[in-house]
């Protein structure tokens, strides 16, 4: 592929959505990533919940909820 056939495939490529967040913006292809990575790692699942649980006063229930809403790969 010519590198002009190669710079127009570039401009035409869509631009993944951005989530912003108090920490700066998170494409979806990462907050993708993160949720397939807490599939495969049980453990850091649960570190994940378990820092979502401190944010939300302790409600693990409330926790749990809050990663099947933002993360519904990593319980697929």
């Amino acid at each position: 592929m010519s590198l002009i056939a190669q710079f127009i495939a570039k401009i035409k490529r869509p631009k993944p959505p951005v989530i912003d967040t108090p920490w700066g913006p998170v494409t979806e292809a990462a907050r993708l990533r993160a949720a397939l990575n807490m599939r495969e790692d049980p453990e850091l699942r649960d570190k994940v919940t378990a820092t979502l649980q401190d944010m939300l006063s302790g409600d693990r229930e409330a926790a749990v909820e809050e990663m099947k809403r933002r993360y519904p790969e990593a319980f697929e």
